[in-house]
């Protein structure tokens, strides 16, 4: 499936650009020009688990019931390697629902171990320390994933002319709705009104994996208004996180707080001296005085994704999960042909939960009484549902967690917006005009990060939900006592 390898002695050429949990990301910087403008993937393996990727490549990644729950995908059920699993996933399933003006499939690309090894020692000193000691480059894979560098513009061809700036912002949504289905359980009816991020936050922060609670929120940024698109790209600049980076002409500019159990702030400057770098970075790029340029940025930002329909579509598929993990979970069960763990707990656990924390809720902070017959109704409306899902059908069953698998995909992808000032020459990319200075901008969006999520991990999104929700009504329920 490899339309092309690798040169051994183009090792040198790829520079270190970044990485998520999964992958490592290397721009390159050579002369090739099949290679400029290219950014390449390359698979991580975690340090204690290498052994597993001695598996054999003729068989397939995807254990049989998943090659039966993405049987109408051939090319993702029969993949052989993860790299061209997850190069079908992106490119037969995700492309058709979100765009294909919004998604880069990318190339596979055949590697040797030489070149892997000549790359892991290369960037090794540029890698994050927290990530170092987690996993390193896999030198047993096969394959990497070649994708244009979506942080800046390829230069034209017979363009002669001074090439203008690009700056590109990176932008992880998150899930954008509340989650309606009668399968929650009544103690976590708080997951109705207050959104799976916001609650996310106070755990991280009691984990000490955050320095602060950011103040955003994606229902801002999905809200299908100006104003609340506006708010969310400023909550996200005021606390970046892991959910907003900059880059200016490729180059990463900052970021937030990475995460893991030896969490590294990235940036290690104040609100003030973060806005400060910004403001002096985009001279040139918004024609306006010092002060006046950030803000502006913003807007520009705003005006694009309010334009467009990416978010709109996006939105579409994170709602392919009807029925929230806590109703994917039985299904999970039902197709791998064993006991539902969930109902055996529930049923050890009937009626104890009425006097603890299913007792109340809590919507921005007021407390809420749910007296024990409102909880009574609520619990066999869950039952209710959660018996109507065990007695679906097997390809029903089969939908709802391939569903739930696509919708995990579009809850954990991020955007790349990348923008340039329109100099003297035009071609046929997209412009949009600044509502603010009026200046023209070349720009390009696109999904990145549009994995296939593993059927095995459904047992492990449960438990965090339940973790999540929990800690969150705790802290809740003493920060009312105590106040």
């Amino acid at each position: 499936m490899a339309t092309m390898r690798m040169a051994d002695e183009e090792a040198g050429a790829w520079s270190y650009k970044g990485e998520g949990a999964a992958n490592i990301v290397l721009e390159y910087i050579g002369a090739n020009p099949a290679l400029v403008g290219k950014v390449l993937r390359l698979r991580k393996t975690l340090r204690d688990h290498k052994i597993k990727n001695t598996i054999s490549e003729k068989a397939p990644v995807l254990i049989n019931i998943e090659q039966s729950i993405w049987a109408d995908w051939p090319d993702v059920a029969s993949a052989t390697t993860t790299e061209i699993l997850q190069h079908a996933y992106v490119k037969d399933v995700m492309l058709p629902l979100l765009g294909k003006e919004y998604v880069d499939t990318g190339v596979p690309v055949a590697i040797s171990q030489n070149f892997l090894a000549a790359v892991a020692q290369n960037i090794q000193e540029k890698r994050p320390i927290w990530r170092q000691e987690n996993a390193d480059v896999d030198l047993l894979s096969p394959l990497a994933l070649l994708i244009s560098d979506h942080t800046k513009f390829s230069i034209l061809p017979g363009v002669r002319e001074k090439v203008q700036s690009t700056i590109a912002v990176e932008i992880k949504p998150k899930c954008g709705f509340l989650p309606t289905t009668t399968t929650m359980d009544p103690a976590n009816v708080v997951k109705k009104d207050v959104s799976r991020f916001a609650m996310h936050q106070h755990l991280k922060y009691m984990e000490g994996k955050l320095k602060s609670i950011s103040s955003y929120s994606p229902l801002d940024l999905f809200s299908g208004t100006s104003e609340g698109i506006y708010h969310a790209i400023e909550s996200l600049f005021r606390t970046p996180q892991n959910n907003l980076r900059v880059f200016i002409d490729g180059t990463k500019l900052f970021s937030g707080v990475g995460e893991g159990a030896k969490a590294e702030v990235e940036c290690m400057r104040d609100d003030e001296g973060v806005l400060q770098i910004i403001e002096d970075s985009l001279e040139g790029f918004i024609p306006l005085p010092l002060g006046e340029r950030f803000k502006t940025l913003q807007a520009l930002i705003t005006e694009l994704l309010y334009r467009s329909d990416m978010l709109n579509r996006l939105l579409a598929v994170q709602k392919l999960d009807n029925y929230d993990i806590e109703g994917a979970i039985h299904i999970y069960y039902d197709i791998l042909e064993t006991k539902c763990n969930v109902c055996l707990s529930s049923s050890q656990l009937s009626g104890k939960r009425v006097d603890d924390v299913a007792s109340m809720t809590f919507v921005k902070g007021e407390q809420l009484t749910v007296n024990s017959s409102l909880h009574n109704d609520m619990k066999n409306q869950q039952t209710e549902a959660v018996a109507q899902l065990h007695s679906l059908s097997v390809e029903e069953k089969k939908k709802i967690i391939r569903d739930f698998l696509i919708a995990a995909t579009a809850k954990d992808c991020s955007i790349i917006l990348a923008l340039q000032p329109v100099s003297s020459f035009t071609d046929e990319r997209s412009i949009i005009c600044c509502p603010v200075t009026k200046q023209q901008y070349f720009y390009k969006m696109f999904f990145l990060d549009l994995d296939l999520k593993r059927l095995k991990k459904l047992p492990f999104y449960h438990e965090l939900d339940q973790k999540i929700v929990s800690y969150y009504a705790h802290s809740q329920a003493s920060r009312t006592i105590s106040s």
